[in-house]
């Protein structure tokens, strides 16, 4: 991969609960995990099961030897539920650095520790084999290796994050856990302006199951808004994210098609070319290149 390439890999894109079955090997039954690589460094966004999904081999010479970097969202089980077996497995022996923010007065430290601490898991982080574990409160704006990233408060119960992360001239914007309302869609916009990706939390739909009428409140959003939210701020491609657990691969796939069919509707051509922007449901395992 040339240094000047971005690669986003979606680990795991479902929300709530990771499921199983062939009703869902297309899209994917994981939860929440994504991985950008640019400049031959790596970095992870939220530990949900979808984060085993991670390649073992390192993206560059150098790979090994760097710190092991995960942005969290925010620490709700379906974001973190993959890190107890991740962190053994891919992180022995190496730097681990932490990236999220502070919530009803527990760092994010003090977040993770009722996960890996009897009854719940029986490690504590401390009895892992990593060489080093840190933690960071995030900034409204920080910058590590070949990532410049910049943060905005969504709109979830107890709080959650949305990251804007560039690298070699790319930027990516991860909307997850995002409930529209109030101005927030507008305030999102802004925030996304002219990125060459935008994943954005659709987990509920305004015309088909699940609806969202009957979940506001739940702090989620739909596909539709997610296309609203392409339109205002300009994005080249969108991917909807944070799929429902009670959603099949069919109930998936109907949703993705009557979503590129309003492209046309909404006046989504976005340069002189007027080629339409790259929109779809994500799949596990998807790799878009930027």
């Amino acid at each position: 991969m040339s240094e000047y390439t971005v690669r986003v890999t979606v680990l795991g894109t479902r929300g709530s609960l990771p499921v199983s079955g062939k009703q869902t090997d297309d899209y994917g039954g994981a939860t929440s995990a994504y991985m950008m690589e640019a400049g031959g460094e790596r970095l992870f966004i939220d530990g949900g099961t979808g984060i085993l999904n991670a390649p073992k081999e390192p993206v560059s010479a150098n790979a090994g030897k760097q710190p092991v970097r995960i942005l969290i969202t925010h620490t709700h089980i379906d974001h973190i539920l993959g890190l107890p077996v991740f962190l053994l497995t891919y992180c022995a022996g190496r730097d681990v650095e932490f990236y999220g923010r502070t919530r009803s007065g527990e760092t994010l430290e003090q977040q993770l520790h009722h996960l890996f601490h009897p009854p719940l898991w029986p490690a504590e982080l401390k009895n892992y084999p990593m060489k080093n574990i840190t933690f960071h409160e995030v900034e409204e704006c920080f910058q590590f290796g070949a990532f410049k990233i910049r943060v905005m408060e969504s709109s979830h119960p107890g709080g959650s994050l949305i990251y804007r992360v560039d690298a070699a001239g790319k930027s990516v914007v991860f909307a997850t856990d995002f409930e529209h309302g109030s101005g927030r869609e507008e305030e999102l916009a802004v925030f996304a302006e002219g990125a060459d990706l935008l994943l954005y939390d659709g987990q509920y739909s305004e015309t088909s199951e699940p609806y969202y009428e009957s979940r506001k409140g739940f702090g989620h959003s739909t596909e539709e808004m997610g296309l609203k939210v392409l339109k205002s701020c300009g994005a080249k491609a969108l991917r909807i994210i944070h799929h429902d657990p009670a959603s099949t691969d069919d109930m998936l796939a109907r949703r993705e098609a009557q979503l590129i069919c309003r492209t046309g509707e909404n006046d989504l051509k976005q340069d002189p070319q007027d080629r339409m922007p790259d929109i779809a449901f994500a799949r596990e395992g998807e790799t878009v290149e930027l």
